[in-house]
């Protein structure tokens, strides 16, 4: 049998940042990304529009990832490609613990 992906496909390098937040000595929160790993993924696009908002023009891209399976990521989870931010909104297991499938979506605001 065709295995789903082989490494060759994996052909994007990706980081797996986890929303973090902090407390400073003075009491506020702070949001952070701190980056949780770096692993190999396959990317394909699967939307990609722009629509307006408060006057603006703002993209809006829905774009899939997988990559090895593993346990620790969440739908928490962003994705760090190129300087965009993609928040993980699903995962799929694809096989039997042998592939991930993250829908993200581009993050376009703070």
């Amino acid at each position: 049998m065709k295995p789903l992906y082989t490494a060759r496909d994996l052909d994007r390098q990706i980081v797996l940042q986890r929303r973090e937040v902090v407390r400073t000595a003075g009491g506020r929160e702070t949001v952070t990304w701190p980056e949780r790993c770096t692993v190999r993924a396959a990317r394909r696009d699967v939307s990609g529009r722009e629509q307006a908002q408060a006057g603006q023009v703002v993209p809006e891209a829905i774009t899939r990832w997988v990559v090895r399976f593993r346990e620790d990521i969440v739908v928490a989870d962003r994705v760090l490609y190129r300087g965009q931010q993609h928040d993980v909104k699903h995962i799929a297991e694809l096989g039997r613990r042998e592939w991930l499938q993250l829908t993200t979506h581009l993050v376009t605001g703070p």
